[in-house]
């Protein structure tokens, strides 16, 4: 100020002015506390031209922000202290309502006002009004009050660390998740280090070294171990601070407990690894069934290399097309409705398009909202158990059929044995007769004319005439002796028992050249000669009647013959020629040649010791029998194959199940022809309501039989040996088992044989050539009065 200036201004500006613009508000007070001058700052805090601590209603709109003076008494205003002579500073802060309603933060001084000679005269007040930075400063607050409920909430420690002096300072929440108790007077730093699991510490201090060199922030993760001996996992995450010169000086961070997450993590992976590695279909799909994972198996299943394949495909492309209507429009809504599902259905290899057929099971996958989000599956591979499925649908569909031609071959083969029984009687009978004319025709004659040649030398006296009597005795003699030679050879070739089959076949060879003009080609090896005498036998018998079949029927005057062993070790034996042949369908035992019965004989007795037998023939290109037996013993049959085995199994309830079937009617077949019995078997055994009870041979095995098995029919041949014969068997097994019925069977329809039979006991006399449906119907028939 100048000495021309105003005292009321400064530079020509009024004080009043100067006070106006003031950015605090600022008013004088006298003596009886009325403002006396105050500025328009001023005036928006105290509108009315008094001290407010001595308005009532002023007072009631101020209160001091310190929570001990609410409401602030009158000997306690600033104003009121200023007029004692008291400088008040620091400032007063009140909360303050204004004109308009709306609360303000003010801080309020006062200073008394005194005369040159020092009385007080009044007082100044200024008011300052902190509105905005108080809002900042309870924002700042609320920022940090929140920062700590969060770090406090979420199990944080924090801390910062001096790099320079390596010294630290944490919160208490750091000490807590340590498990360290607070300020026990060591630095944080060490012991923080000390903390760390042995095996985890080499990894963080590569970390740290890291950040340090890099200046990046810190993120790692480490076990610690607590004083108690419990392990935890820790996160870290560190901001680094760097001085002017680029050095890091300190970093600040956070640490939080993770052992949870991790055990979670552990878990899930152990989870995910046995997902990985089951052996059925698991997947997850979204809502439009877009596949969202697939373990191995099942990429596996559907022919994928990996899950990046399984992304470009939809719910649509892993259904076999036929089924997919199905699992659009039911399956999955189903799905959807009930939560789960479970179908049988086929999916579709993506390498080779064949069907895959799985149960499949479908499940609802909801969200945090309970809303449907999308689907998992567990599929499990059934594609195996559909084939056997679907191949045992085919077997049924045909079973049917298969049992009606089954049945037909066994009726087949049952009318062939008939035949061939009737057949095998007549060339009995045929062969008794040839015996019986060589005999009374040629060696009885011969033997009667030696007789009558020795009568006359009783009457011969010179002995020339005795001696030209012997002489023709002698030659008659001899010729006999040839004729029952030669008879013999044809019944049973003594070098065949001799000298084995090899030396048989020679034998054979040349009586068929001498006796029907047939020569024979012979090819033999010594290592094929049968063991056993019976497949001597068999062999030579087969051969003998094959070459006859030959001479017979196949207009040829050659036959070859070759004895080998075949690879597999079985004896091989084939009969060939180059005559007329015939057709396969009437060999195959469909015709009723004698040739064809000839051959049916041969096959049935060579398949009884395990053999069988090839036919190689077409009309105008001869025919080749192949006859292939095994080396060694007999096989050993079941038990149920024989008569006495047989029955000593049923007795038992063992042997096959076509031999044992439920409330079944037992029959016993007794007959001295094996291969009609075997026929009687075969013919009887595929009727389901009929379980055959044993077999006999001859009269006193049928008797025992009876006895043990007590059978509720025999079937029983008249003609058996001399020892007992079909009539007196059934008249002893009636004796011991009168609620028996037996049904005679005999190849003679003969009135005699017939009634002897009834009364001995029998219900019914049937001829073996007869009708089978006679036989069964006569075995089903109820038992006569």
């Amino acid at each position: 100020m100048t000495a021309t200036d105003d005292p009321g201004s400064f530079g020509g500006v009024p004080l009043g002015a100067i006070i106006e613009q003031l950015p605090v508000g600022v008013g004088v007070i006298d003596t009886e506390g009325r403002f006396v001058q105050a500025n328009s700052l001023m005036r928006e805090f105290v509108p009315r031209n008094v001290i407010p601590s001595r308005d009532p209603e002023q007072l009631e709109r101020w209160q001091a922000v310190d929570p001990q003076n609410h409401p602030l008494p009158l000997d306690q205003w600033p104003g009121e202290r200023a007029l004692r002579g008291e400088t008040v500073s620091p400032a007063i802060e009140f909360c303050v309502t204004d004109e308009q309603g709306s609360e303000r933060s003010v801080l309020v001084s006062a200073i008394p006002l005194r005369s040159p000679e020092g009385a007080i005269v009044g007082a100044v007040a200024t008011a300052q009004d902190i509105t905005v930075r108080r809002s900042v400063q309870e924002a700042l607050r609320d920022s940090e009050r929140r920062l700590n409920l969060a770090l406090d909430s979420g199990q944080m420690g924090m801390w910062e660390w001096d790099v320079r002096n390596s010294r630290s300072v944490w919160n208490a929440k750091e000490y807590e998740l340590l498990g360290l108790p607070v300020g026990d007077g060591r630095e944080p730093t060490s012991r923080f280090f000390d903390s760390v699991h042995p095996d985890d510490l080499p990894s963080l201090h590569r970390g740290l070294a890291a950040v340090m060199q890099e200046g990046t922030d810190w993120r790692d993760e480490c076990r610690i171990l607590r004083p108690d001996g419990e392990e935890r996992w820790l996160a870290a995450v560190g901001r680094v601070f760097r001085d002017p010169a680029g050095r890091v000086e300190r970093m600040i961070g956070v640490n939080y407990d993770i052992t949870e997450r991790k055990r979670v993590e552990a878990e899930r992976q152990k989870f995910v690894s046995l997902v990985e590695h089951s052996a059925e279909f698991i997947g997850l799909a979204d809502l439009e069934f877009r596949p969202l994972y697939l373990n191995e198996a099942g990429r596996r299943m559907v022919g994928f290399d990996s899950f990046e394949e399984t992304k470009r495909h939809v719910v649509q492309d892993y259904l076999f097309p036929e089924d997919l209507p199905f699992a659009i429009e039911e399956f999955l809504p189903r799905v959807l409705r009930e939560g789960s599902a479970e179908t049988e259905i086929r999916f579709r290899h993506f390498k080779t398009g064949e069907p895959i057929w799985v149960i499949w099971n479908v499940f609802r996958v909801l969200g945090e909202d309970g809303s449907p989000v999308g689907y998992a599956t567990a599929s499990h591979d059934i594609t195996e158990r559909k084939r056997s499925e679907e191949a045992l649908r085919e077997l049924n569909d045909t079973l049917e059929q298969r049992v009606a031609q089954r049945t037909d071959e066994v009726r087949r083969k049952a009318n062939q044995l008939r035949a061939l029984a009737a057949q095998l009687s007549r060339t009995e009978q045929r062969e008794r007769k040839r015996l019986a004319k060589i005999l009374h025709d040629h060696i009885q004659q011969l033997l009667v004319a030696a007789r009558m040649q020795l009568e006359s030398m009783r009457t011969a006296s010179p002995p020339e005439r005795i001696h030209e009597v012997a002489q023709g005795v002698d030659s008659i003699l001899e010729e006999a002796v040839q004729a029952s030679r030669d008879l013999t050879m044809d019944l049973s070739p003594p070098v065949l028992h001799e000298s084995g089959l090899v030396a048989g076949l020679h034998w054979l060879a040349a009586r068929m050249q001498e006796k029907h003009r047939l020569a024979v080609q012979l090819r033999t090896d010594g290592s094929a000669e049968p063991r056993l005498e019976e497949t001597r036998m068999l062999l030579f018998e087969c051969v003998r009647e094959l070459l006859f079949n030959i001479v017979k029927h196949a207009g040829v005057s050659e036959a070859e013959i070759a004895l080998t062993r075949a690879p597999g070790g079985e004896i091989q034996l084939v009969v060939a020629d180059r005559g007329r042949g015939a057709d396969p369908d009437v060999l195959d035992g469909r015709g009723s040649s004698p040739a064809t019965f000839g051959l049916f004989s041969i096959q049935e007795r060579i398949a009884y010791i395990g053999g069988r037998m090839g036919i190689e023939t077409a009309p105008g290109r001869g025919t080749r029998i192949t006859l292939l037996v095994p080396e060694g013993p007999v096989p050993a049959v079941a038990p149920a194959e024989t008569p006495d085995a047989r029955a000593a199994e049923a007795e038992e309830g063992g042997g096959p199940a076509a031999l044992r079937k439920e409330r079944a009617l037992r029959v016993l077949i007794v007959d001295d022809h094996e291969i009609l019995r075997t026929g009687l078997v075969g013919l009887l055994q595929s009727e389901p309501d009929i379980d055959i009870a044993g077999e006999a041979a001859d009269g006193p095995s049928a008797v025992r039989l009876a006895q043990r098995t007590e059978p509720d029919v025999v079937v029983m041949d008249v003609s058996l040996t001399a020892e007992m014969n079909g009539i007196e068997a059934t008249r002893r097994i009636l004796a011991a088992h009168p609620g028996t019925r037996v049904i005679g069977l005999s190849m003679y329809d003969d009135p005699d044989f017939a009634r002897s039979m009834c009364d001995a006991g029998a219900e019914a006399y049937l001829t073996k050539g007869g009708p089978s449906d006679d036989l069964i119907a006569a075995i089903r028939a109820p038992r006569t009065a």
